[in-house]
């Protein structure tokens, strides 16, 4: 997604991505990081104060008009307010519980249960927030708890909670997010082994017989100058099994 405003110079900081969300989704990406931001009378995606060309509005569009065609295919949201969150948090719940609830929109998302399968998903989109932007969710769920840096018990301690107080509405999630890779040394080689942990114990845990665990990993490995692609891997793990949405 280009990014406006001061051009190469906040790309080379801020850019995570060199092709736009329809060519993500044509090679098979279903996993998105959208960082909206309240712009005039309409929600931006932005990475922190970077503004791209893509409305968030746009984005949730495509990726309905992209179901429509494939129907057993589903997305799923991870996202975070871009900055400035406190101050716009009244417009920001304002014009996102407006856009959610689209007639046109609405039946295209699917709410946070702990047991939800492939099945249920299909056709849908899950909105999971790091923000808590009201008392419960529009749609989809929040992210609780969430945890940026490397510490096992932090990591899988957070959690998933849907819309309603019920048990089934709410999940154990383990998250592996360190993001700062360029702040310590070794910083990358660090991240690629708190991934592969993350996602070696997830295939071998085996949680308890009514218990369903979800596990998030967001990936940031700087490639090439002024690249930064982020990978996302949501995973749900059952009593047996292990699966990768």
């Amino acid at each position: 997604m280009p990014l406006r405003g001061m051009g190469l110079l906040l790309a080379s900081f801020s850019q995570c991505q060199d092709i736009d969300v329809a060519t993500q989704w044509s090679i098979g990406i279903r996993a998105f990081d959208f960082r909206p931001k309240v712009k005039g009378d309409y929600l931006n995606i932005n990475h922190g104060i970077s503004e791209t060309n893509l409305r968030f509005d746009a984005a949730l569009y495509l990726l309905r008009d992209s179901l429509k065609e494939h129907p057993s295919e589903f997305a799923v949201i991870h996202c975070l307010y871009a900055s400035g969150y406190d101050s716009d948090k009244t417009k920001y719940e304002t014009m996102l519980r407006e856009l959610l609830s689209r007639e046109d929109l609405k039946d295209y998302f699917v709410p946070f249960r702990r047991d939800l399968t492939v099945g249920d998903m299909r056709g849908k989109i899950l909105l999971l927030s790091r923000d808590q932007y009201a008392g419960k969710p529009v749609t989809g769920g929040f992210f609780q708890s969430w945890c940026g840096w490397l510490d096992w018990n932090a990591q899988s301690s957070c959690s998933i909670i849907g819309e309603s107080a019920a048990s089934d509405y709410k999940s154990p999630l383990w998250v592996q997010d360190y993001a700062n890779t360029k702040d310590s040394e070794g910083g990358v080689a660090k991240k690629v082994s708190a991934v592969t942990e993350m996602l070696e114990h997830s295939t071998k845990h085996v949680t308890k017989k009514t218990s369903r665990t979800w596990c998030g990993c967001l990936t940031l490995h700087r490639l090439i100058p002024g690249r930064y692609p982020w990978r996302m891997a949501i995973v749900r793990m059952r009593p047996t099994r292990m699966r990768l949405l």
